[in-house]
């Protein structure tokens, strides 16, 4: 990891070296829902949000798009969650 990205991280009040852990565990996609729900902040200024998805994720988070960086905060990622919900509406349809 970079200055910048660090810079970046601690500029939204995440750990760098929390953010490693994840990596290091293998779970980026958790180190990415937890910069996803910074970005959703609306406290932080929209200039800002662009420095802090070109710092952290180099052109490949500008390519795919900060609305959607965002979004994957609120991705479901166990399995039950998505089953459960999806067994709800089908009772629902009942």
């Amino acid at each position: 990891m970079d200055k910048a990205q660090r810079d970046a991280l601690e500029g939204v009040g995440l750990s760098p070296k929390e953010m490693t852990v994840y990596v290091e565990k293998g779970d980026v996609m958790g180190a990415i829902r937890k910069i996803s729900a910074k970005l959703s902040d609306a406290s932080i200024s929209e200039i800002k949000k662009q420095k802090i998805v070109a710092d952290i994720f180099n052109s490949s988070g500008e390519d795919a798009g900060r609305s959607w960086l965002e979004s994957l905060a609120n991705v479901k990622m166990k399995l039950t969650e998505v089953t459960d919900k999806t067994t709800d509406w089908k009772k629902k349809l009942k």
